[in-house]
């Protein structure tokens, strides 16, 4: 955590803002938007986000709900950094307008066409989580309605973060939603899938990272 503001997202100030991109600048990767509530504050920090040069930014749950309600998702395309965007299907149907319905029944060329006109990679979370950047696409096969829980999303949206501070956004992306599906379906074998909790996941990943570090080893 680079920055945490006083006061509240809602008030956030110009200077507040300022500080918050001069900590970016020393970053590798930026995530806003898990657990901070949807604000006009909020949306002014991802404008100027967008329109600054630097690490590559994840715009996550609230940060996709700001930019929605108090803004438009067509500044998307000119942002002066990498973008991964975190969507579930109602918080995407808030940024592109369509219906969720219309959402689940075209996931996959909806996506591809999202991402590609506003010029990010884009993880659309669901059944077979699509992740695209518009041009080379990835679905996901790990994961179950364990994840099913408020909290599972900000556990990858860290997981994401940390991931694309090391390689580009769509290979992190995909791999984030991979190791997170996997960590799941371990945890699914032991304590079922209503058993599975958010705040295990994290441990389970680096269980799961591990493992498949061991088994490339041996090859």
């Amino acid at each position: 955590v680079l920055y945490r503001p006083t006061p509240a997202w809602d008030t956030l100030t110009d200077a507040a803002i300022a500080d918050i991109l001069s900590a970016t600048e020393r970053a590798s990767a930026v995530l806003v938007g898990s657990g901070c509530g949807c604000s006009e504050g909020l949306y002014r920090l991802i404008t100027a986000l967008l329109s600054k040069k630097g690490a590559p930014l994840i715009l996550d749950a609230d940060a996709l709900n700001a930019l929605a309600t108090y803004g438009d998702a067509r500044c998307l395309a000119s942002a002066a950094r990498p973008l991964i965007l975190t969507p579930h299907p109602l918080e995407l149907s808030r940024l592109c307008g369509h219906p969720v319905p219309y959402i689940e029944a075209h996931r996959l060329p909806l996506a591809q066409q999202l991402a590609h006109t506003w010029g990010c990679t884009l993880i659309l979370k669901g059944a077979a989580t699509v992740v695209t950047d518009g041009e080379h696409t990835y679905l996901n096969t790990t994961g179950s309605t364990a994840l099913a829980k408020a909290g599972s999303g900000d556990v990858l949206a860290g997981a994401l973060t940390a991931l694309t501070a090391y390689t580009d956004p769509l290979r992190a992306a995909a791999l984030a939603t991979c190791l997170h599906g996997l960590a799941a379906d371990t945890l699914t074998l032991e304590l079922s899938a209503f058993g599975v909790l958010p705040s295990e996941l994290p441990r389970a990943m680096a269980h799961t990272i591990a493992r498949l570090s061991k088994t490339r080893a041996c090859e």
